[in-house]
């Protein structure tokens, strides 16, 4: 379950996410959290303290995303392990699958204006690895939306 500050949290950038076009929405995020970095970072720590144990279910992977931004591209590595969840800034040395997207793509999915599947369709993400995993991320975390 998530907290009040969390919930507050997603809800602001959700918000700016609902409210502004896909093509400005990099600039308006990195305005808003301190550049591209600040952006990513910000919505990596939300999935980090949006992270659900139990619905993980003892699964243990590491995601690397590469986000592609208007300064080039950005890495995240998220780890999944003993029933805890990581976020760096880095890539990671063997990771289970790297999913390659747009920072705009990656913040339209992670509010809910799409989702992977859909723009994997579309050719605006691509996954190398292991795409079972890949597939059931989304599960491991409670928004404020599915948190009823």
């Amino acid at each position: 379950m998530t907290d009040t500050a969390t919930e507050a949290a997603y809800r602001k950038i959700k918000q700016i996410v609902d409210e502004t076009e896909p093509d400005e929405l990099p600039a308006t995020v990195a305005a808003e959290y301190g550049g591209y970095d600040g952006a990513a970072g910000h919505l990596f720590e939300l999935y980090q303290q949006m992270f659900d144990p139990e619905r993980a279910d003892g699964e243990s992977a590491m995601f690397q995303f590469t986000l592609t931004t208007p300064e080039g591209e950005k890495t995240y590595l998220l780890t999944v392990e003993g029933g805890a969840c990581r976020v760096d800034a880095k890539p990671g040395d063997d990771p289970t699958v790297v999913i390659k997207l747009s920072l705009a793509d990656f913040l339209r999915m992670s509010c809910g204006q799409t989702n992977g599947a859909m723009l994997a369709m579309t050719g605006g993400l691509e996954v190398e690895g292991d795409v079972m995993a890949a597939m059931s991320l989304a599960d491991w975390f409670v928004t404020p939306e599915t948190d009823d």
